[in-house]
């Protein structure tokens, strides 16, 4: 592939893990052609191919990654000079959890499964619970520079009773959405970096 004469200090490719997701064998044969072109950094949108355990278990694809082998994908990675970046969806992009009854209350709105709702607690809770273990397993395996929290195509927004009675723009309740997201987040890896 032909290079430009453009530096960049981040060049990350965003692996969708969704659907049809492919074996880390497969990821790891990749690795040098990424090299190749320059990346430096793969951003990793897990969905329901990470190992979720405990309350949230099944959020997780019965095909989904076995924490050995994802461990060894990241250390290998990592190793040939490619930063890890989990991507865990807090707004949009919720199909994986939404889908199933125990988290359909959280839905925006009843009959679409993409969008939380950021005014109910339970949102909180859940995205709370999905930063903390994928930010913890990283973290036990390599520094952990950076996550991206998603927070695109919220295609319903503002929607629910429960929103609505907050009597704010749609663009209030996103940035106050994203404001308790990364709240959470920063809350959290400073007490797993031990710095409070």
């Amino acid at each position: 592939m032909r290079r430009t004469g453009v530096n960049l200090s981040k060049v990350v490719v965003h692996i969708d893990l969704k659907g049809a997701p492919p074996k880390l064998e497969y990821l790891t044969s990749l690795l040098p052609l990424f090299k190749d072109v320059g990346a430096n950094a793969l951003l990793l949108e897990y969905e329901d191919m990470f190992p979720y355990k405990g309350d949230i278990a099944n959020l997780s694809s019965k095909y989904c990654y076995k924490e050995q082998e994802l461990k060894e994908f990241i250390k290998f990675a990592t190793n040939e000079g490619l930063e890890i970046i989990p991507l865990i969806q807090t707004f949009g992009h919720l199909e994986h959890a939404l889908k199933l009854a125990e988290f359909k209350h959280l839905r925006e709105i009843t009959i679409y499964p993409d969008s939380i709702c950021p005014s109910n607690a339970g949102s909180i809770i859940l995205i709370d619970s999905m930063l903390k273990q994928i930010i913890g397993f990283h973290s036990s395996v390599v520094e952990l520079k950076h996550i991206h929290v998603g927070c695109d195509e919220v295609f319903h927004i503002n929607k629910c009773d429960q929103c609505r009675s907050r009597d704010n723009t749609d663009v209030g309740i996103y940035m106050s959405h994203l404001r308790r997201v990364t709240e959470t987040r920063k809350n959290y890896y400073i007490k797993l970096l031990g710095v409070i």
